[in-house]
């Protein structure tokens, strides 16, 4: 004889939480449909007879309560590797963690998925620990986690190159400036009057025709 359920001895109408948990039980088997279907003749028979619209909904919560109590729970799946399974394996590359936590968030939910399928034995296990009561751990905490460091190391990438990117371009001005500096140091020919001519050179680069530093010089002096 099934055990009475406790909900369903009391005479109290049933507080939202209770009927909340006892929806949730009935969704998690499957079972929610059926129950409120025949939940809701129930009620209507018993209004019919005579009943209150609270005693009718009431004893019709309790009366389903009792006749449809938690199913038992079933025997827990054995997932383990067999020799050839952690055997094949073991003989493919090693995977980084992201790469087994990004394949675990990807196939979370596709259950034609064999251990060969999985890129490595502790991207398995990662999946089995996941899907054994902690899907939730693995969506809120683990994952979060594993994208907040990802976004961090690529921030630290980038701002790397960029620091690489400035410092190439300043020694390439130097070595501009510098090659400036030495052709200033051999006299050109004006083409107009065939004079020689030694050419300014900026201290940092520039426009020379804008800057008012640097003026043309001869080979025998000032301009």
């Amino acid at each position: 004889m099934a055990e009475s359920s406790p909900i369903a001895d009391s005479g109290e109408s049933l507080v939202p939480c209770e009927k909340l948990e006892v929806k949730r039980r009935l969704e998690i088997e499957g079972r929610w449909e059926n129950f409120e279907l025949v939940r809701e003749r129930l009620r209507r028979a018993k209004r019919d007879g005579g009943k209150s619209r609270d005693q009718a909904n009431t004893e019709s919560w309790r009366e389903m309560i009792e006749a449809f109590p938690p199913l038992p729970s079933p025997e827990p799946k054995d997932e383990s590797l067999t020799e050839k399974e952690l055997l094949a394996l073991k003989a493919k590359s090693g995977s980084t963690f992201r790469q087994d936590v990004q394949w675990v968030y990807d196939i979370f939910s596709d259950k034609t998925i064999r251990p060969d399928d999985a890129p490595s034995v502790g991207a398995w296990g990662l999946l089995q620990w996941a899907r054994d009561s902690n899907r939730a751990k693995f969506y809120a905490d683990l994952v979060p986690r594993y994208v907040a460091a990802y976004e961090e190391k690529e921030e630290k990438a980038a701002k790397s190159a960029k620091g690489e990117d400035g410092v190439l371009h300043s020694l390439i001005d130097a070595l501009e400036t510098e090659k400036l500096r030495e052709q200033a140091d051999q006299p050109a020919k004006c083409p107009a009057c065939g004079a020689g001519l030694l050419l300014p050179v900026p201290q940092h680069g520039g426009d020379l025709d804008d800057d008012p530093r640097f003026t043309l010089r001869t080979a025998a002096g000032v301009a």
